[in-house]
């Protein structure tokens, strides 16, 4: 009986672990989607096409992180392997994802705004950092009304943040991000 309530818990965790990587995998997908449906009906210049061409390489390259994220998961999961703390630039971060979703933000007359200050790295889980930050991008794209602006916005914690944040470098700083 034991034995079969762990089979059970795991069973479960698994269907858990497919369901996230499949809501995650929807934001890439709909950048690729959305730039190839804009390269279709637009008249675009070499430039825009050099761009969208990053987003859509970008995107790719994001689900294929997102699979091997998981995969990783899987196996520390299955006591294979730690997961690795490293230092993230959150700036970046926030720039990354709003020139990633550009086409779509334009397609919908919406604007993307950065807002990080002078926050100090950040020691985290850069993989489960990006799915995060990533989807909360995605649902702002998702839900902001046309011809809004939508901020991307992080700030320091007062408190000593996370966990992951605990084992942070020193001058690194856990952050908070706003919607």
């Amino acid at each position: 009986a034991v034995e079969n309530a762990r089979l059970l818990e795991e069973q479960r965790l698994r269907s858990e672990l497919l369901a996230h990587l499949v809501h995650d995998l929807r934001s890439p997908l709909m950048v690729i989607a959305s730039n190839a449906g804009w390269l279709r009906e637009f008249d675009v210049s070499r430039d825009e096409l050099h761009e969208t061409a990053e987003d859509i390489e970008q995107s790719a390259r994001k689900m294929k992180k997102m699979i091997d994220t998981t995969r990783r998961l899987s196996m520390v999961d299955a006591g294979v392997g730690p997961e690795t703390v490293t230092v993230v630039n959150i700036p970046e971060l926030l720039w990354a994802q709003a020139r990633m979703h550009r086409t779509l933000s334009r397609m919908s007359d919406l604007a993307f705004a950065v807002s990080a200050g002078s926050i100090p790295e950040v020691a985290t889980f850069p993989d489960r950092l990006d799915i995060i930050v990533d989807n909360l991008v995605f649902n702002a794209l998702k839900y902001a009304q046309r011809g809004t602006a939508i901020t991307l916005a992080a700030s320091l914690r007062p408190d000593a943040g996370p966990p992951e944040a605990l084992a942070r470098k020193p001058g690194s700083a856990a952050v908070l991000f706003q919607r």
